[in-house]
């Protein structure tokens, strides 16, 4: 039977062209299964790192309590042998076979490459097992090693699929009496684990966070954090401690903790969800918190890393104003930013767009003061030509900008860790004549009374502050002057009118004929109009009586009697 499941492997060895001949041969006598070998292949490094140079090697381990003598023991490697004999291993000790220990100049070997610093292995802490050299020429994507002990036990790995470059196969669980229990690619940093126990091999008292599976609950200012009992048998309890890292060094110092949350045992396996509630905790922005579980049996995966938007004040960086529908030949697209906050914020990573994608404004550090303005346009030249007025510094031109439709879209601002910092629906343009300003930077942006149409004689305040932060009327008051006026001459229309309506200013003669449009259906709030006295055509008004009449869409309305009087 057992004959039968090795020649089964060997078979699937021999379709890729090795050859097994001596392993054959060495299958005569008494033969005993792995469960009984006190020492296993634990871990193989097949590919290796970096090169062409040969760092592969092959770790075994003794799973019993006490030292065994290893003589006798081969490590096949077919056509290659390599005996351990004079080999005394400790319990619970490893010993690695390398095929090449020390390498000559110029060359990596074990020694260089899996020592410390100085580059020399044997001096620093952990690495306090022994190296020797080997006979192996091992394939990446397909071979089998054994290790033979002098009665015909064998220990086996075979694999039929490689890692990447540089990380081992390791064994899920030397202790285990279970022959067959898996082989998987290493999950440590380094991709090997040489001397040390395996990463992929569980602990006792061993909790682990699910970094992935980690959720940030802007609404109810919580985070859930998935904790696993992946050791053996019953964890212990513990604690997760929540805190910011201020020193990045990814553990959290006593000062830097704001919360513990008790964890109580869990049965092996079994997972809890941990609720972090921060609604006791502000801040303006977003900050990484670190979460980390007290001391186990495994502290690489107690630590994990999360992005927490808080806001002490209602705003921080805002859309303010924004031009979606430019006139042909006119400024491109743009869209202006305010920072509101008390602080100077980095908008390096920040990204703006619709609804579909945005775009990031800087991948290199760059700041926007506080109570400044910053303009990300489509198209830097065409927006300082129509507004010479806009400071060089205040404008950034993205490399692909998201088109912004005339019908009505979304502007969707976010921060380096992808939450939504403002963001706003639109349907309504004016046609490229003006652009669409905000009102109050501490309103909602999703409030369509906190918009309005830009009442600036440019048609925009790109840069600057807005022209409807202004006063209101409560009703529509418009001045006349000079009444009478001297043909040719100049004549100033003072207005205030309510708070976000349109306004409509005609002149008509004493038959009723319509000879000037001043304004149709603008947004106005107050300011002054002017007009040079001339009609529709351009010619001056001839002396006489006209009348002039205003309305809003809001249904106010006043008529002025205008005298024009002859030039001397």
């Amino acid at each position: 039977m057992i004959i039968g499941i090795i020649q089964n492997r060997f078979d699937r060895v021999a379709a890729l062209g090795r050859r097994i001949v001596l392993v054959v041969l060495l299958f005569s006598g008494n033969y005993a299964a792995a469960d009984g070998l006190p020492v296993v292949i634990n871990e193989v490094l097949a590919d290796e790192p970096g090169s062409a140079t040969s760092l592969e090697w092959v770790e075994l381990y003794n799973r019993q309590d006490t030292a065994i003598d290893c003589s006798g023991l081969l490590l096949v490697d077919d056509p290659d042998t390599t005996s351990l004999d004079g080999i005394i291993l400790g319990g619970g000790e490893y010993v690695i076979l390398a095929r090449r220990v020390i390498a000559g100049p110029g060359e990596d070997s074990f020694e260089s490459y899996w020592g410390d610093n100085s580059g020399v292995w044997g001096d620093a802490a952990g690495e306090n097992f022994q190296v020797i050299p080997a006979l192996m020429k091992l394939r990446n994507s397909a071979d089998t090693v054994l290790l033979l002990d002098p009665t015909g036990g064998v220990s086996l790995f075979l694999w039929d699929g490689g890692t990447d470059d540089g990380i081992s196969f390791e064994r899920t669980r030397p202790d285990s009496p279970d022959e067959t229990n898996s082989f998987v690619p290493s999950q440590d940093p380094a991709g090997s684990t040489p001397g040390l126990l395996n990463s992929q091999t569980p602990r006792a008292n061993d909790l682990a966070i699910d970094s992935a599976g980690m959720e940030f609950h802007f609404a109810a200012t919580e985070i859930i954090v998935p904790v696993t009992n992946v050791g053996w048998g019953e964890s212990k309890a513990n604690a997760l401690s929540v805190g910011e890292d201020g020193n990045n060094d990814r553990t959290l110092q006593e000062h830097e903790i704001i919360l513990d949350v008790p964890l109580a045992p869990l049965a092996e396996g079994e997972t809890v969800r941990i609720t972090v509630a921060l609604a006791g905790y502000t801040w303006s922005g977003t900050k990484i918190l670190l979460l980390d579980i007290g001391d186990d049996g495994n502290v690489a995966n107690n630590i994990a890393g999360i992005a927490c938007r808080l806001l002490s004040t209602p705003t921080e960086i805002v859309i303010n104003e924004y031009l979606p529908d430019p006139l042909p030949g006119a400024a491109e697209e743009w869209i202006e930013l305010y920072n509101c906050s008390e602080n100077d914020i980095d908008v390096q990573g920040w990204r703006i767009g619709d609804s579909v994608g945005q775009t990031c404004i800087s991948e290199v550090p760059l700041t926007l003061s506080t109570g400044s303005y910053m303009v990300v346009c489509e198209n830097r030249a065409a927006l300082t030509l129509a507004y010479p007025e806009i400071g060089e510094g205040t404008i950034i031109e993205l490399a692909g900008w998201r088109d912004l439709n005339n019908s009505g879209d979304k502007i969707i601002l976010r921060d380096p860790y992808g939450f939504i910092v403002d963001s706003l629906t639109f349907a309504q343009t004016y046609d490229g004549e003006r652009s669409v300003e905000r009102l109050d930077p501490a309103a909602s942006s999703g409030d369509p009374a906190n918009w309005w149409g830009s009442v600036d004689p440019g048609g925009a305040t790109p840069g600057r502050a807005n022209s409807t932060a202004v006063d209101y009327s409560e009703m529509l008051e418009m001045t006349v002057t000079p009444n009478p006026f001297v043909r040719g001459a100049e004549v100033a229309i003072e207005c205030n009118v309510p708070f976000q309506t349109t306004l409509s200013a005609y002149v008509f003669d004493i038959n009723g004929r319509k000879i000037k449009t001043l304004v149709e259906k603008q947004p106005v709030v107050s300011g002054v109009i002017a007009w040079d006295g001339a009609d529709d055509d351009g010619c001056l008004l001839a002396p006489g009586v006209y009348v002039m009449f205003f309305q809003t869409d809001s249904g106010g309305s006043r008529k002025i009697v205008l005298a024009v009087a002859p030039a001397n």
